[in-house]
């Protein structure tokens, strides 16, 4: 029965990792770059 904590705490470690990574580098390069809609027209890009 140890053998089944042990795969259920390494498998959640490592998703729950996954996850950080994921959003970390989500964060990092964003496919889709924020633009601001509170600029006056001649300002805006």
């Amino acid at each position: 029965m140890s053998g089944v904590w042990r795969s259920t705490v390494l498998l959640t470690l490592a998703m729950c990792w996954l996850m950080w990574a994921f959003t970390y580098l989500a964060q990092l390069h964003p496919l889709v770059a924020p633009r601001r809609s509170d600029l006056r027209p001649e300002y805006a890009e």
